[in-house]
C-alpha cells in the first residue's frame, strides 16, 4: 500500500498527533472502537480532540469530566456507556491530563455501571513505604515495577535472563565500560526485549537497588522454577497476583489513597512517565524505555543505543529507587526480626532442659568472652550475643 492509499484508509481523527500517540500500538481492530468512541465524544461537545486537550488544561470547573459523564447517560446501555468512559479515560490519561471525577459520581450516573477509577500514581515516598513492609520477593517486584514498569510482562521474565544480563553487566564493569552503579539494561547488548501484548520494542533498565533486591530474593529461592518472580506456590505469576501483591502491600503501609482511586501494577508506568515529564526527557526516549510505540519513522531506535538511553535513564533514578542506605535498613531490620525468632526458639528449648544440664550449659556460655564487636548502629547483632541474652533472660525467671 503506499503512502496515498494509506492516507485514503486513515481515520479523520488520526491526523491529530494527540490522537495517533494514543493509538500507537494497538491493534487495528482496537484502534477501531477507540476511535469510534473518541468520533461520538468529538460530535457530542463539537470539538476536535485538539481543543478537548486544550480545554482540559488549566481547567479547574471540571468541564470534561461532566461531558463524560453526561455523555455516560445518552448511550443506550450502562455497559456500552461504561466502554466509551473507560476510552476516554485512556485518551485524556495517554496525553497526561487525566480525568478526575470520582468513583461516587459513576455511581450516581447509573447503579448498574462499574464505577471507573482513577489510578493513584505512587510516589517515592510510597516505594520506601511499601518496601519497609515488604518480604524479599514483593520488594524485589516493587523495585522492579519502579524502574522497568512493564505491567504483566513481568511475569514473563526469567531468571535466565535476569542472571545472563547482570553476568553482562559485572564484566563490562570490571572492563571499566560501566560504573558500578550503573543501571543494568534488561535487554541484550544492541538488542531489545519485546511486549508481549504489543510486540512492541523495549529496553528497560533496573535500579541498583532493584537490582540488589532481586538477588537477594533469589538467594532466598530453593526452587527450580524459570520464571523471575513465582507466587508462593512456585507457579508462574499473573497480572492479578502482582495487583492483588500491589494493593496489599498499600494497605499494609497505609498509603494514603485518596477515596475513588487505587493503586495496581499500571500505576507504576504511569508515575515512570511523570517523572520522565519532570527531567524533560524526550517522549520517544520515554517509550523506548518503557515500552510505548514511538511517533513517527523507527529511525529513532538507532539513535537510541543503551548507553544513551542509560545516561537518560540515571537522570530518572533518585526519584524511582530507595537510597541504598534506606535498602540495607530495611534488610537489617528485617534480618533482625528473623534472628529474633530463632532466639525465641532457643528459649524454649532451653526453658525445658533439665536445671543441671541448664546450669552446665549456662556456665559455660556466659564464661566464654565474645571475640567479635560490632556496632548496634550500623551492624547485625551476633548471633553469639543473642544467645547469651537468651540465656540471662531464663536464668533469670529461674532464680
Amino acid at each position: 500500500m503506499d503512502e496515498q492509499e494509506r492516507k485514503q484508509k486513515e481515520h479523520p481523527l488520526e491526523k491529530f498527533e494527540c490522537v495517533r500517540n494514543w493509538l500507537a500500538g494497538l491493534e487495528q481492530q482496537t484502534r477501531y472502537g477507540y476511535l469510534s468512541t473518541l468520533k461520538k465524544f468529538c460530535e457530542f461537545v463539537n470539538k476536535n480532540p485538539t481543543e478537548i486537550l486544550k480545554e482540559k488544561e488549566g481547567d479547574k470547573e471540571f468541564k470534561n469530566e461532566k461531558m463524560v459523564l453526561e455523555f455516560f447517560t445518552k448511550q443506550k446501555s450502562a455497559s456500552s456507556g461504561k466502554v466509551h468512559v473507560a476510552r476516554l479515560v485512556s485518551f485524556f490519561d495517554s496525553n497526561r491530563l487525566p480525568l478526575d471525577f470520582t468513583r461516587e459520581q459513576v455511581k450516581r450516573v447509573s447503579k448498574a455501571a462499574t464505577p471507573v477509577y482513577t489510578d493513584y500514581i505512587p510516589t517515592r515516598d510510597d516505594l520506601i513505604k511499601m518496601c519497609e513492609v515488604s518480604d524479599a520477593r514483593d520488594r524485589a517486584i516493587v523495585l522492579t515495577m519502579s524502574s522497568a514498569p512493564i505491567s504483566e510482562d513481568l511475569c514473563d521474565l526469567t531468571r535466565a535472563i535476569f542472571e545472563q544480563r547482570y553476568k553482562e553487566h559485572v564484566e563490562r564493569v570490571g572492563r571499566g565500560e560501566l560504573g558500578k552503579d550503573d543501571p543494568l539494561c534488561l535487554a541484550p547488548r544492541g538488542g531489545y526485549i519485546y511486549r508481549g501484548k504489543t510486540k512492541i520494542r523495549i529496553r528497560p533498565f533496573l535500579t541498583p537497588d532493584a537490582v540488589h533486591a532481586i538477588r537477594v530474593y533469589l538467594n532466598t529461592r530453593r526452587d527450580s522454577a524459570p520464571w523471575l518472580f513465582v507466587t508462593p506456590t512456585k507457579g508462574k505469576m499473573r497480572e492479578q497476583d502482582i495487583n492483588n501483591m500491589v494493593q496489599r502491600l498499600a494497605k499494609k503501609a497505609a498509603l494514603e489513597i485518596p477515596k475513588g482511586e487505587r493503586i495496581r501494577a499500571h500505576a507504576f508506568r504511569k508515575m515512570f512517565k511523570d517523572v520522565a515529564a519532570s527531567h524533560k526527557i524526550d517522549r520517544d526516549w520515554v517509550c523506548i524505555l518503557y515500552g510505548h510505540k514511538i511517533s513517527g519513522s523507527e529511525d529513532f531506535y538507532t539513535v537510541a543505543s543503551e548507553d544513551r538511553l542509560r545516561a537518560q535513564f540515571k537522570e530518572m533514578v533518585p526519584h524511582i529507587s530507595i537510597s541504598r542506605a534506606q535498602n540495607m535498613v530495611i534488610l537489617r531490620n528485617q534480618f533482625g526480626e528473623a534472628l529474633d525468632d530463632i532466639v525465641v526458639e532457643i528459649l524454649n528449648v532451653l526453658k525445658d532442659m533439665d536445671k543441671t544440664k541448664l546450669a552446665r550449659v549456662a556456665g559455660y556460655i556466659q564464661a566464654m568472652k565474645p571475640s567479635i564487636e560490632w556496632n548496634p548502629e550500623k551492624q547485625f547483632e551476633p548471633a553469639f550475643y543473642r544467645i547469651q541474652r537468651a540465656l540471662q533472660k531464663v536464668l533469670g525467671e529461674g532464680k
